[in-house]
């Protein structure tokens, strides 16, 4: 497996897993770690100054009715969770398998015939050449692989209204706060530098009402 990243990610890259996705890891044989790694959402606050104007739900934020258990649905919640943490946990199963991750390893070029792929790659400014039976793209919205076959990637861009949902990250006892319109000031610790210390944000989109 080839990665473009020199290390695992940035815990900002991403937050959150969506209850399909956990489902999957719950196939894959990871969930157990994902879950003891991470929590459900918590509530999201709106603050004025060190006034709290409201507070509400993950699932009221995003616009989604309320779910809860079932059979169809074993994972109703979204998980909350650093993006680093999760492709650490999936590295270690895939190195569990016996997959070796080649990390800072870029894919510049491929050609494919009746057999197989050929495949050129770049690491640490050398060049070499991969021989496989196939080759996946899985490099997101601007995939090297994508682009060069040819292919196109429909869809269209969401415009709207988000909130900045920030936590501070060195209070105890913290909880991650929502404001539609500037940064979150204290998590009310008397012993709180918001914002000058390290914190956690995430887009998401305003629900009117």
């Amino acid at each position: 497996m080839l990665a473009r990243a020199s290390t695992g990610g940035d815990p900002a890259d991403g937050k959150g897993l969506q209850p399909r996705t956990l489902e999957v890891f719950d196939d894959l044989g990871v969930i157990d770690r994902v879950a003891a790694a991470g929590i459900a959402f918590p509530p999201f606050r709106l603050h004025a100054g060190h006034e709290v104007v409201w507070t509400r739900p993950f699932l009221d934020m995003i616009g989604v009715p309320d779910v809860s258990w079932r059979h169809t649905l074993p994972y109703p919640d979204a998980w909350l969770i650093p993006q680093s943490r999760t492709n650490e946990i999936l590295a270690d199963h895939l190195l569990g398998l016996g997959v070796r991750i080649d990390f800072g390893t870029r894919l510049v070029g491929f050609e494919q015939d009746a057999d197989g792929v050929t495949a050129q790659v770049a690491h640490a400014g050398a060049a070499e050449t991969i021989r496989a039976r196939y080759l996946v793209g899985c490099d997101g919205g601007t995939s090297f692989v994508r682009k060069h076959l040819g292919l196109a990637f429909d869809g269209e861009t969401l415009v709207g209204e988000y909130t900045a949902t920030c936590g501070c990250t060195t209070c105890p006892g913290s909880r991650p706060t929502a404001s539609t319109s500037a940064w979150s000031t204290s998590c009310g610790s008397d012993a709180c530098s918001w914002p000058a210390t390290p914190r956690t944000c995430i887009p998401l989109p305003v629900v009117k009402g």
